[in-house]
């Protein structure tokens, strides 16, 4: 999972607002974990300007949007992003290739020089879970 590193969420809208979701959105993971103790994740920070958004489930369903940036309405000089508001395109099967090829490529051309940020692994046996990183 590739997710803007919280500094450079930082720098749209008020300091905290993205932050605070970025951190739901982790605790989230780990209540998924919980429920799904065989799930592995790895989450990864990205510093890249946030263009578009994508969600990838087993290379046969795609789903992608965008972010829009604009001048913030309450804090002058400083710019608002939003993408969850924004339609998204989703394809499955044999019409979905041309939007998960283009996904993919932008998926791992930002991975590439991303910071890795979080490991949740099951353990063998019946311990707890494996929980790495800075997040």
């Amino acid at each position: 999972m590739l997710i803007v590193k919280p500094e450079r969420a930082d720098e749209y809208d008020e300091e905290g607002f993205h932050r605070t979701r970025i951190q739901h959105t982790l605790q989230a993971l780990r209540v998924l974990f919980e429920e799904q103790p065989r799930l592995t994740v790895d989450v990864w920070y990205y510093s890249t300007p946030p263009a578009i958004s994508g969600v990838l489930v087993d290379n046969v369903l795609v789903c992608s949007g965008w972010y829009h940036v604009f001048p913030s309405p309450q804090l002058k000089d400083r710019l608002s992003i939003r993408g969850h508001i924004t339609p998204a395109i989703t394809a499955a099967d044999v019409s979905a290739e041309p939007l998960l090829s283009m996904v993919r490529a932008q998926f791992e051309a930002v991975l590439r020089v991303a910071e890795h940020a979080l490991h949740l692994a099951p353990q063998t046996g019946d311990s707890a879970p494996v929980e790495k990183g800075v997040a």
